[in-house]
């Protein structure tokens, strides 16, 4: 901020700095040898909630709580709790660097619930009798408000449960999860970039189930490259060999050949939905038309869709989501479907009808 003080003389400016620590570490007193008993509680940003919710893992309990009422989701409003076990022998650097990561993938998916992205920013470190000796400050952290969450936050004990029972690294290495999630929290102003998100998020959970389960292509491999291909291409040289073509020209044209028997998005889509068991009764055509919308916005850079049936696609494709974190997660009980305006829905659901 720059203005001018007479008291200082006519020509003289006044700035004023202002600034915000990255980073900030006290240390209160010497931490005890190893982690036993000892306890972590992270501050969260904008975490809504009611009541303490517990878990039991293999780092010790969790104790969650978050505010009711938050005035403003960019400020500190929740907590999590971490104790470590009696037995617990790793040193306290040790035991916080994996508490640190299983909280951060806990809170992803209280994000989930939530409908925004949870942070904390403030870590303190303390013994059994919860004499702090270290306190951790990360600065102040800007997460939006809550948008389109599968939860209420009068009731996150099961998404806690699902947070630290199922949403396990195995998971998440074998089927991308932990991005896709990332992609459905991200909240984009512009309804365009909202479907090239959602669409982002599934091209990415179909690319890694490709890796594990390859898609066949339309037509059998040998078959294309041994027969099919040497004849497509056998047939373009004797129409063009008489032809004044470009050569580089042609030659793009000739290695297009070699892509025509590959899978496309809707292939590699309907088979991972299937394979995974994800209830998209109903909602088949509106994901092709989703699809056909996304195909023009990246091609063309413009759609003909109409701003309500455009906004369907958003959220259509933001449904078919959930539903497939949901069912990875094998989650069972009722969910925040904003398909036909917000509602409490069981999961799986059954056929879906859109008013």
């Amino acid at each position: 901020m720059t203005g001018r003080d007479d008291r200082l003389g006519p020509q003289t400016s006044l700035v004023t700095l202002r600034g915000h620590l990255s980073t900030l570490s006290v240390h209160h007193r010497t931490p005890p040898p190893t982690a036993a008993k000892c306890l972590l509680v992270y501050h969260t940003i904008g975490m809504q909630g009611f009541g303490v919710q517990h878990a039991t893992t293999s780092l010790g309990i969790i104790r969650m709580a978050g505010s009711s009422e938050i005035p403003d989701h960019d400020h500190l409003a929740g907590r999590i709790q971490i104790t470590a076990p009696d037995h617990e022998l790793k040193t306290i650097d040790e035991w916080t660097n994996e508490a640190d990561e299983h909280i951060a993938h806990v809170l992803l998916i209280i994000s989930l619930a939530e409908g925004k992205l949870l942070e904390w920013s403030i870590r303190e470190s303390a013994t059994s009798d919860g004499k702090l000796f270290r306190t951790d400050f990360y600065g102040p952290k800007h997460t939006g408000t809550p948008r389109d969450g599968i939860g209420h936050f009068l009731n996150l004990q099961p998404i806690l449960d699902l947070a630290t029972t199922r949403y396990t690294e195995d998971l998440r290495s074998k089927t991308g999860i932990e991005l896709a999630i990332r992609l459905l929290l991200a909240q984009p102003a512009h309804a365009e970039l909202q479907l090239v998100t959602a669409m982002t998020a599934l091209e990415h959970l179909t690319s890694i189930y490709n890796k594990q389960t390859p898609v066949p292509p339309p037509v059998p491999l040998d078959t294309f490259s041994t027969i099919i291909r040497p004849a497509l291409e056998a047939a373009f040289d004797n129409a063009i060999a008489n032809v004044a073509l470009d050569p580089e020209g042609a030659r793009l044209v000739r290695n297009k050949m070699s892509g025509l028997n590959n899978t496309v998005l809707k292939h590699r889509l309907d088979a991972m939905l299937r394979d995974y068991d994800v209830p998209i009764a109903g909602l088949e055509k509106h994901v092709d038309a989703a699809i056909r919308t996304r195909n023009d916005i990246i091609h063309k850079g413009t759609t003909k869709a109409a701003f309500p049936e455009f906004y369907l696609h958003v959220a259509v494709l933001r449904e078919v989501l959930k539903r497939i974190i949901l069912t990875l997660l094998e989650y069972k009980g009722q969910y925040i479907s904003f398909l036909n305006g917000q509602e409490f829905r069981e999961f799986p659901p059954t056929k879906t009808t859109i008013q």
